[in-house]
This record gives C-alpha cells, structure tokens and sequence, in this order.
C-alpha cells in the first residue's frame, strides 16, 4: 500500500509534480554529462593508446581528402579524382586547416562542438516534456550517456555533427 502524502492532493495535482526544473538546467546537466563521460573516454584511450589516435582509419582518409581539396583535386592522389569519403562535405569542413600537422585535431574540435550542441538540445528537449522533476534531471544527465554521444564524438567522423542537425530540425 503506497503511504499518503503528508499534504492534500488535489483533483489537479498528482503525487510526482510536473518539473519546475529551468530549461537552462536541464541544457546545462546535459552538456556536462557528455563533456565529462567525452573526456574520460579521450583520457582512457589517450592512456591505452599512449596517445592522441582516432579509432577508426575513416578520419585519416577524411583528412586526406581534404588534403587533395587543397590541392586541387577530390580525391586522395593527385590528379586522381576519387569519392573515397563516406561524406561529400565533411572533408570540405576540413580543408581549412589540411595544410597544417594540427589540422588532424579540427575533427576532434568540430566533434566536441557538435557534442556540446547535441548534448544542450537534448537538455532542452527534455526541459520541455513536462515530466516530474526527478525524472527530468534523470534524463538530462542519463540521456547523453546512455544514448553514447560520447562515444560517437570520439570517433572523429562526421556523424555527431549530422545528429545535431537532425536533432535542432526535430525540435523546431
């Protein structure tokens, strides 16, 4: 048998109030909960690696092609046109810094900054679905974690960024 509240509930209000919570809370539990879950997952793989490495070889072809954009041609070789890039535009966001040995940082720059606009419009999604309170902290710091944004951003491709996109056109 649930225990009675202490006070009177209403024919208007149920036991779990709807969430008070500000919506820049919420934005701002889910910023922090990708960026903290992000940078322990760089630190683990910055540990077993023995330094800064993408997971997947998709990036390096990625940054590769920007290489060749640079220079003139799509493509990995010179002279050689090739659609090698799972992306047609993603190398194009990287052509500013393809000449440069620190270019091969911007997908790590562009990925946190997509994860840091995924993770605050998911907050604010969640600040807007009227659940109770308790659940709405839940979501916003579960949400980012369980959903693996984190690990998405560290793969450096262009998918993190695509997820925002999508996720600012679905919430309008």
């Amino acid at each position: 048998m649930l225990p009675r509240p202490r006070f009177p509930v209403t024919r208007n209000q149920t036991a779990l109030t709807v969430a008070q919570i500000r919506p820049e809370a919420c934005v701002a539990l889910s910023v922090a909960a990708g960026i903290v879950a992000f940078f322990l997952l760089e630190l683990a793989s910055w540990h077993l690696a023995g330094g800064f490495e993408y997971p997947l070889d998709d990036v390096y072809i990625h940054l590769r092609m920007a290489e060749g954009i640079a220079s003139g041609t799509y493509g990995i070789n010179p002279g050689e046109p090739s659609s090698a890039s799972s992306s047609a535009l993603w190398p194009l966001l990287l052509v500013p810094l393809a000449a440069v040995s620190e270019g091969r940082y911007l997908p790590f720059a562009l990925n946190l900054l997509s994860l840091i606009a995924v993770c605050a419009l998911w907050g604010w999604g969640v600040a807007r679905a009227s659940l109770p309170s308790a659940i709405t902290v839940i979501m916003a710091v579960a949400g980012p974690v369980a959903l693996n944004t984190y690990g998405v951003a560290a793969l450096g491709m262009e998918h993190m960024l695509q997820t925002a996109l999508v996720l600012a056109m679905v919430l309008g």
